[in-house]
């Protein structure tokens, strides 16, 4: 729970905040465990603020004077503030993040966001210049110097392949090849010289929740 993240930056903000934070405060003190002392010295503070605030906020009538101990008594009340709220409710087991927003703080959201299933399939580029060898590139753009790069929320690629015949038209065509975490991937098709080779590939989530296959792409394995 970021300080930063709940407390009002301007005067009136500050004060409306703190005058509701200390009002709902006082009678959970003892549900809550919290030093009658702490909230006492507290108060002190607020005081002060609450008696400065009064006379520099009258923007007609008020010195520069005031204005200094109106800022003065923000910053010394501001710094209290936070250390209670740090000691006494940000980790107080007796707490509730409920009754912390109730109070107007900030709740960090300690419950990870689920990783769902890919929504896009990479797109796959074959270098087939080498001799029985395939050259295998998938990712968001298998043609930019950074194809090692994934989507977020993807940890692998599952590749598969089927030799000869027309371009599959469902994975069920297909044999697995590899999954890969780093593309590009080769592979050794010497088996399958002057043969058609054909990949499709799908993105594995790190939940290992598949994504949809992409297009099937084919070359032919040179023996050249």
């Amino acid at each position: 729970m970021g300080a930063r993240d709940y407390m009002p930056t301007t005067d009136a903000g500050f004060d409306a905040f703190q005058s509701d934070f200390m009002t709902k405060v006082f009678p959970k003190l003892g549900a809550w465990g919290i030093p009658a002392g702490e909230y006492s010295m507290l108060s002190a503070f607020r005081v002060a603020w609450v008696n400065a605030w009064d006379k520099a906020k009258n923007k007609d009538s008020r010195s520069r004077a005031d204005v200094r101990a109106k800022i003065e008594a923000k910053k010394a009340y501001v710094a209290v503030l936070r250390k209670f709220i740090r000691e006494w409710i940000a980790f107080n087991s007796k707490v509730t993040n409920a009754e912390r927003e109730w109070l107007g703080l900030k709740v960090k959201d300690t419950e990870p966001t689920p990783v769902g299933a890919p929504v896009d399939s990479p797109i796959i580029s074959i270098n087939f210049a080498y001799r029985d060898r395939h050259i295998v590139s998938a990712g968001p753009n298998p043609e930019n110097e950074q194809r090692n790069a994934k989507p977020k929320g993807v940890a692998s690629i599952e590749l598969r392949m089927k030799v000869g015949g027309a371009a599959p038209v469902s994975a069920a065509e297909t044999v697995p090849a590899a999954v890969i975490t780093h593309s590009p991937y080769t592979a050794e098709l010497g088996a399958h010289r002057d043969k058609t080779v054909w990949w499709i590939a799908r993105y594995l989530s790190t939940r290992g929740i598949p994504g949809p296959w992409s297009e099937a792409v084919g070359a032919q394995v040179t023996g050249i």
